[in-house]
């Protein structure tokens, strides 16, 4: 039987190592072509867990570059030390300063974009380190030039890893070229700790710890606060009067890569060897944990030794990061828009300005400057580009917003374990809660934004007496991991206030907690309208919280805030009655604005054992017109004979 040709666009790789690349341009919705690659180094890990063709040595190229001209994307990851910070010692200061000139791991990369003349694809992604627009901007600068006169759109990306959901800090840059308009949003996934995600290694595996090492692994805190560098403990043990060899060196003081991991907080950039130590056991991690803070899934094996095992999972593009960028160049494959003959610089980490040398400013390596009108014209209808413009007008809090529509940040269940909660994890824990209030068995619940571990799944699953006949969950982000219980269902990447007639029924409980400040005002009126459209007359209740507007400025990742009177207003225009409000927190001014001297001794003695960000949720509910965020609770009347004639009965 012949097999279905796959729609899918089509994605060659160059210097992918391991596969992490690859794996995140899969999920991103690509078939993969295979790899090109100059050495062996990870290809028994590649073709084990992807199953695509590797073409090693480059005399083996000829019929892949045949056979793919023309693929929509081609990307790869070569080596990156002719620009890392690592190493920077080996050759002298002269010679330093323009290191990747004199490293011949940089041809690798020139072949990469000798490609493209080769192949012609549609888009080219290239991943370096993020020292790559300092120690490397020339050679930056040069290639950009090279692909504009070549009609491709480039695109200079600095980020952060911990910022697509991995815990650890990993900064790098993506060089994008493309021929046709490419978009990239800013990643706005909510940050994860290691104690979020850590799981010892299942089968028990063992790798070995120098004896040296153990020693100062026992003089370490376990589950520190921070980060613990082994080489400060050796200094700390030993002072001055250390051991020394034969050459006079300290004698077992590991290098400052080397330290012992904390549950909370992100692990350091893992480099690709054995310098990692695990958070409460005295011995190394093991290459199943190594793989797990890198974002890989569990049934993703590596082949060879240990130390092997190591490279392979430190040298390569983390899969969060490949599928990440090319989400975005799968979106400009669909929109096929015209490419503009400009490079555009995107800073997600605010590195640029603080690392960029002063004489190459945004004017000579960033060639978007346009005339004043066309920048304002740009600047009106919310398409001006997310380049860096040093000219830009400051923003006001609340009407300057770009031209974002929604904004998809997430609350995550496990962020706020640990030392210390931030009110808004405590906060959202209390609106769980207060929704049980609610909820009665056999009910119908509609939850809206319902957040990737659907957390009031949770909570109703932990009362009999809460547990609903149905629940529907709608969020505007993929969903990763479904609960999979019988009576929910999870509508992802599900845009409610224009789908919202797609859901069928009425129902008894809609929460909608943290939703309405992450979209324009307009579609906070369809939410409301929607809203109203599903809540069952009479007897059911919504649940709508929200900050309140304080005239000054208001959170980054919020588009439109309210005041009371401007969201009741609109509540009201909805159909809708509110019932009441509730303060949900607010700062330690208000509480000492609206305290009595009563309520404030019970506050000095709560503060011995709660922080003030937990106790910014407990007067709140008794002085809403103080709080600065707010939980409405919301009916819809009956509708009168005559209207519910013309109404559609949704059952």
């Amino acid at each position: 039987m012949r097999k279905k040709k796959s729609n899918k666009p089509l994605a060659l790789g160059y210097h992918i190592y391991a596969g992490g690349f690859s794996l995140g341009v899969r999920r991103a919705g690509f078939q993969l072509a295979g790899h090109l690659e100059d050495w062996n180094f990870g290809v028994e890990t590649s073709k084990k867990n992807l199953g695509v063709p590797v073409w090693t040595p480059d005399s083996q190229w000829d019929e892949p570059l045949d056979k793919y001209h023309g693929v929509p994307l081609l990307y790869g990851n070569p080596p990156c030390a002719s620009w890392s910070q690592a190493g920077q010692k080996v050759l002298d200061t002269e010679k330093n300063k323009d290191r990747w000139k004199h490293d011949s791991r940089t041809d690798c990369t020139r072949k990469l974009f000798s490609l493209v003349e080769k192949i012609e694809p549609k888009i080219l992604i290239w991943e370096c380190v993020a020292a790559a627009m300092k120690n490397g901007l020339e050679f930056v600068n040069e290639q950009a030039d090279y692909m504009r006169s070549l009609g491709y759109e480039v695109h200079l990306v600095l980020f952060n890893v911990m910022d697509l959901g991995v815990p650890q800090t990993r900064k790098r840059f993506f060089f994008v070229a493309s021929k046709y308009r490419f978009e990239i949003e800013k990643p706005t996934v909510a940050h994860v700790l290691p104690g979020e995600m850590w799981v010892d290694d299942p089968e028990g595996r063992k790798v070995k710890t120098g004896s040296a090492v153990v020693e100062l692994l026992k003089l370490s805190p376990k589950d520190p606060d921070k980060v613990v560098v082994l080489h400060k403990i050796y200094n700390d043990k030993w002072g001055d009067n250390y051991p020394r060899n034969e050459r006079g060196h300290a004698k077992g003081r590991p290098g400052f890569l080397h330290m012992r991991l904390s549950y909370r907080m992100p692990c350091p950039t893992i480099t690709g060897g054995q310098h990692l130590y695990h958070p409460t056991k005295n011995r190394a991690i093991t290459p199943w944990e190594q793989k797990r803070l890198c974002g890989f899934p569990d049934d993703y094996e590596f082949s060879g030794s240990h130390g092997g095992q190591y490279a392979e999972i430190g040298k390569g593009v983390l899969p969060a990061a490949g599928e990440w960028i090319a989400r975005a160049a799968f979106k400009a494959l669909q929109k096929r828009g015209q490419a503009r003959q400009v490079t555009l610089t995107h800073d997600f980490i605010g590195d640029l300005g603080k690392r960029a040398p002063k004489k190459a400013a945004l004017a000579e390596r960033v060639s978007t400057r346009r005339p004043k009108k066309l920048k304002k014209k740009r600047r009106r209808e919310g398409t001006l580009d997310n380049h860096q413009d040093l000219n830009a007008p400051k923003s006001h809090p609340r009407t300057d917003r770009g031209s974002r529509k929604f904004d998809k940040t997430q609350l995550k269940v496990f962020a706020a374990a640990g030392k210390h909660v931030h009110r808004d994890y405590a906060a959202h824990w209390f609106r769980w809660g207060f929704a049980t209030r609610f909820v009665k068995k056999n009910m119908e619940v509609l939850d809206i934004g319902c957040g990737q571990e659907q957390p009031l799944v949770r909570v109703l699953c932990h009362h009999q007496a809460c547990v609903p006949s149905r629940y529907v969950g709608v969020d505007l982000n993929k969903i990763k991991k479904k609960t999979g219980i019988a009576w929910t269902e999870i509508l992802d990447e599900f845009d409610f206030t224009r789908n919202y007639k797609r859901i069928n029924g009425l129902f008894d409980v809609i929460t909608c907690f943290e939703v309405i400040e992450h979209m324009r005002e307009k579609d906070g009126d369809k939410l409301l309208k929607a809203i109203s459209y599903h809540l069952r007359p009479e007897t059911g209740r919504a649940l709508l919280s929200t900050p309140v507007y304080n005239e000054k400025h208001m959170a980054a990742n919020h588009i439109r805030e309210y005041r009371h009177d401007e969201l009741k207003e609109k509540i009201e225009a909805a159909g809708l009655v509110i019932e009441k409000r509730y303060g949900t927190f607010m700062t330690s001014q208000n509480i000492k604005k609206c305290c009595t001297p009563e309520e404030r001794k019970i506050i000095d003695a709560l503060s011995e054992w709660y922080s003030w960000d937990i106790l910014a949720c407990f007067l709140a509910p008794l002085y809403p017109e103080y709080a600065n965020n707010c939980c409405w609770v919301i009916s819809r009347p009956r509708l009168e004979k005559k209207l519910r004639k013309k109404r559609k009965v949704r059952r």
